[in-house]
């Protein structure tokens, strides 16, 4: 799995199955080797700053807390790309006004809500984050925000899918 952030997820899992291993399981080296590189074969876990497209950059990432959102922008900040598009939906019962906070002014939003029960207003999120100068349009759909981010987009931009979990599960 790709992201920063994995380091850590890595080493806790490592720590948990020595563990394991100390209190009696047949765990090998091997098996631990073996389980972290086909990973994603063996969860089908998707969504973790996973590259969907080069020209533009698109990433996209199911974290949904304030820490995860911190952890994204920080790697975001490391991008080189020339425009930066966010592809932004949120769950309604996240601290929106925390993680809204993190976001960087900079970007273009796309607003829009997931379709399940639990996702925010599209045009709640907008006005909310349009007090902290988060400016961009709302859409009826994750997938009309995302193909508006793709038009609008050139090259050497930056399109980043997120949010929620549910969010980036409609891209995928």
């Amino acid at each position: 799995l790709c992201g920063f952030y994995q380091k850590e997820n890595i080493n806790t899992t490592v720590t948990a199955v020595m563990e394991m291993k100390r209190n009696g399981w047949n765990i090998t080296n091997e098996n631990i080797k073996l389980g972290l590189l086909k990973i994603k074969k063996n969860t089908g876990f998707l969504g973790r700053w996973q590259k969907l497209d080069e020209n533009p950059l698109i990433i996209c990432d199911t974290g949904h807390n304030v820490d995860a959102i911190k952890k994204i922008i920080y790697q975001i900040s490391k991008i080189s790309y020339k425009c930066l598009h966010i592809v932004l939906g949120l769950s309604e019962e996240k601290d929106i006004e925390k993680i809204l906070k993190l976001m960087p002014t900079h970007a273009t939003y796309y607003f829009c809500k997931a379709n399940v029960s639990r996702g925010l207003d599209e045009y709640k999120l907008q006005e909310r984050a349009s007090k902290l100068k988060l400016l961009g349009n709302c859409y009826n759909s994750v997938n009309k925000a995302f193909e508006d981010a793709k038009q609008k987009s050139s090259k050497k931009d930056l399109i980043f899918i997120g949010g929620s979990t549910f969010i980036v599960s409609e891209i995928l």
